[in-house]
Order: C-alpha cells, then structure tokens, then sequence
C-alpha cells in the first residue's frame, strides 16, 4: 500500500524527519524524499523536514533476523516489522487517502 505520493513500489514509508537525522537511522537503504506531507496531504511547511524511505527487502530481511533467532509472532519487532510491511510503512503518517477495498 502506498502512503505517500513519492514512494516507490519497493519502499515504505516512515515519516517526516529533519535531515539532519537520518545518520541516527540503523536502516541502511534509507531514502529522503523532497515533499513533506502532512497526514491529511497538505504540504508541511514548518520546519526543515523531508519524507522518509526504506526498501521493504531490508525490513523482511529483519523479520527473517528474528524468526532465525527464534522469535515468535508474538514479538514486538516482529509485529511491527510486518504491520509496516503489509501497510506499506507507519500507516499512522499515510498522506494520501486509503483506497476503499470493495
């Protein structure tokens, strides 16, 4: 599922973060785009953000990491590793409208 406008097919969305931060990221395949949006798709404009990027294949290789591990489903990364993974990112920062599933 896409949630915001500049997201490629093979990536999930994170956010808004100042740019500065993205060294702080253990995300490797981290990516900024070049419009902040806000949760109702209006441009943000207070403040020095840009939208936030990772590849999906890094998050399942994390999922695989801790399965291998010998963590269960019920795992707290594991769940928010796959939530991210089936809503195409943080559903929470979606900033384009959901489309209706008829």
């Amino acid at each position: 599922m896409k949630l915001h406008p500049e997201q490629q097919p093979d990536e999930l969305y994170l956010g808004n973060i100042p740019p500065e931060d993205l060294w702080k990221s253990y995300w490797k395949t981290s990516r900024l785009g070049s419009n902040p949006l806000r949760s109702d798709g209006t441009p943000y404009t207070g403040g020095d953000l840009k939208p936030w990027f990772i590849k999906r294949s890094e998050v399942e290789a994390a999922v695989a990491r801790e399965q291998a591990k010998g963590q269960d489903a019920f795992d707290f990364k594991i769940r928010a590793y796959t939530e991210m993974l089936e809503d195409g990112g943080i559903a929470g920062f979606r900033c384009i409208p959901a489309t209706p599933t008829p």
